[in-house]
């Protein structure tokens, strides 16, 4: 066997030893866990990520007592180890890691992996800074395991400029980590070459699901989401009641918040927002997805009722704050969040509620999200993480094609989408259409 088969073998192994023998699911009283007697060897990971959140739309809201609830079970079960990275839950997630897990019991209750991303580096010397914030963070003096995040094509030549693996071999050498490898998405191929360079290399987390692994079945590029969307005419990014429906179902769970913009869905929506090819923005219920250019007509028509922004002023069906906020797009055609919430009049002594505002303007079909950007200084230097960016439709596609639909009754435009997403998913039902795509003005 050569080393190619031998990884592959690998892959394949991990993946049949790492189906769960039990779920949280499963209702087991928590008093009686101990009592089935779970062998502790039995190496079922808690993943630190996608945790249940307060508010859907906000992946940052953990749900502090429900996650104690579940790192108490899965502890009293018998099992022990604990995956993190700084990035998960919008950068939430060890904060909620120290509340529920660190603060709680005692170190050598759990085994804790964290990972350093690079997305956050720029610099050599900005690992040092990094780690130790993480360590800080999470409540430890150490980890048990540390990576090197997200290990594949895109990041692995990172990884090498920043001589990140040397860095990670002197955290152990000053005992702060215990073992040190990588979380991996990518190629046999590359897998390979990574493991010869870096024969240090202590583990490998790799995170498989034969249902996901190269199906076919799942959409592979953001290419090919934009053009399922034009497929369909319109897809809210995440699963709603409509099963099918979105472009979270149709793609590979696998990859989803890996942060590489090849195969991320997550990072498919910015790509996809700034080719134009599509809208994007929350417009399904004031939840995110996207919208074709030829669809968009109907959906503005519907949800304005025939009013352009300035008819619905004029006519009283519009507030104050959404006044503010439309007016500065008389002024230039697309905004950072951020400038057009300080110069619309919103927050500290001024209008409130600028993101339900915002929201509302976007299922009204006046606003949508033309990007996602860094902030540029004074020099001329882009800084921070990427925001969203505003822009009208009419910016993006041109009155007359917005306009398009206007000779069409709204009413008819409203039955319109709604036959298409029946044509396109039949077991939808009325009720549940309007869940999903309702509009209440």
């Amino acid at each position: 066997m050569n080393r190619r088969e031998f990884l592959m073998t690998t892959l394949a192994a991990f993946a049949l030893s790492a189906l769960p023998k039990l779920t949280f699911a499963e209702t087991i009283p928590v008093a009686d866990a101990v009592k089935h007697k779970i062998d502790p060897k039995n190496k079922l990971g808690f993943g630190f990520m996608r945790l249940p959140v307060l508010d859907e739309n906000d992946r940052s809201t953990v749900d502090i007592p429900l996650t104690e609830k579940m790192v108490r079970l899965y502890l009293e079960r018998g099992f022990t180890y604990f995956d993190t990275a700084h990035r998960y839950n919008d950068e939430m997630i060890e904060p909620a890691l120290r509340q529920t897990l660190t603060s709680r019991y005692s170190r050598d209750s759990y085994e804790l992996t964290d990972k350093i991303t690079l997305n956050y580096i720029k610099k050599e010397e900005d690992q040092e800074l990094f780690f130790q914030e993480q360590l800080k963070l999470c409540g430890v003096e150490y980890f048990d395991n540390y990576l090197v995040h997200n290990m594949g094509e895109a990041w692995y030549p990172v990884a090498e400029r920043l001589r990140t693996f040397e860095f990670l071999n002197g955290l152990k050498e000053r005992g702060l980590v215990k073992h040190i490898g990588f979380s991996f998405h990518g190629s046999p191929e590359i897998l390979e070459k990574i493991l010869n360079d870096h024969p240090e290399t202590e583990l490998v987390q790799l995170q498989i699901n034969y249902l996901d692994w190269d199906d076919p079945a799942r959409i592979q590029t953001w290419g090919e989401l934009i053009d399922w969307i034009d497929e369909i005419g319109f897809l809210p990014l995440f699963k709603n009641e409509v099963d099918g429906f979105s472009a979270e179902e149709n793609t590979a769970d696998l990859f989803w918040w890996t942060g590489d913009p090849e195969q991320d869905p997550w990072e498919w929506r910015c790509l996809i927002a700034r080719s134009g090819k599509v809208a994007y923005g929350k417009f399904f219920s004031g939840k995110a997805g996207f919208i074709s250019k030829a669809w968009f007509p109907h959906f503005a028509n519907w949800r304005r009722d025939g009013y352009d922004f300035d008819s619905r002023w004029e006519d009283e069906r519009a507030t104050m704050r959404q006044k503010r906020i439309m007016d500065r797009f008389l002024e230039q055609e697309e905004w950072f969040s951020s400038d057009l919430k300080r110069q619309a009049g919103f927050g500290k002594g001024g209008e409130k509620n600028f993101e339900g505002t915002v929201t509302d303007l976007q299922m009204g079909g006046y606003l949508l999200i033309r990007d996602f950007r860094q902030r540029i200084n004074k020099k001329g230097v882009p800084y921070g993480w990427p925001i969203s960016v505003y822009t009208t439709p009419e910016a993006l596609w041109g009155y007359d094609h917005i306009a398009s639909a206007y000779s069409v009754d709204p009413v008819e435009s409203k039955a319109l989408i709604y036959a298409q997403v029946q044509k396109n998913f039949p077991e939808a039902a009325l009720e549940t259409l309007d869940a999903v795509l309702g509009w209440a003005q």
